[in-house]
């Protein structure tokens, strides 16, 4: 890439380069996403660990197909359809949209009792772009 910007026509290659960028989004179909959240939870209480839904900077909200990748090895994981409220951070666009409840996915998570240790999940959300999107929960069982 160095050599390519350090020879010949510079502003062609910067004009090449800009163009580029300009047509590759992350919102094209096909492209893999990955996250991951840590959370502490209560041997054998049930406890809310995930939600699929998103809004967007322009406070468009995405309904994402979600499904378990992974279960969890000493505990059950349980699915439910309902009111999802989406908070951000004061420094995202998205904390200025007046609607943050909306419908989509829940993940809750109960370890077997007397359980304690480490656990994992892992979701997998399909957005309308096509995109995929993987959550890894870690969990940690007290």
């Amino acid at each position: 890439m160095g050599r390519f910007l350090a020879s010949g026509n510079m502003h062609r290659r910067i004009v090449i380069l800009i163009l580029a960028a300009c047509f590759y989004t992350p919102a094209q179909a096909g492209h893999t996403f990955y996250g991951m959240y840590y959370k502490n939870v209560k041997s054998g209480i049930n406890t809310y660990i995930y939600k699929n839904d998103e809004i967007y900077q322009d406070c468009t909200i995405s309904h994402l197909k979600a499904k378990v990748s992974s279960y969890p090895e000493h505990g059950t994981l349980v699915l439910s359809e309902g009111a999802v409220e989406n908070t951000y951070s004061k420094l995202l666009p998205q904390s200025k949209c007046p609607r943050k409840v909306s419908r989509g996915i829940k993940g809750y998570y109960q370890s077997t009792a007397g359980y304690q240790g480490k656990d994992k999940a892992v979701f997998s959300a399909i957005d309308p772009a096509g995109n995929t999107r993987y959550t890894t929960i870690y969990l940690t069982v007290r």
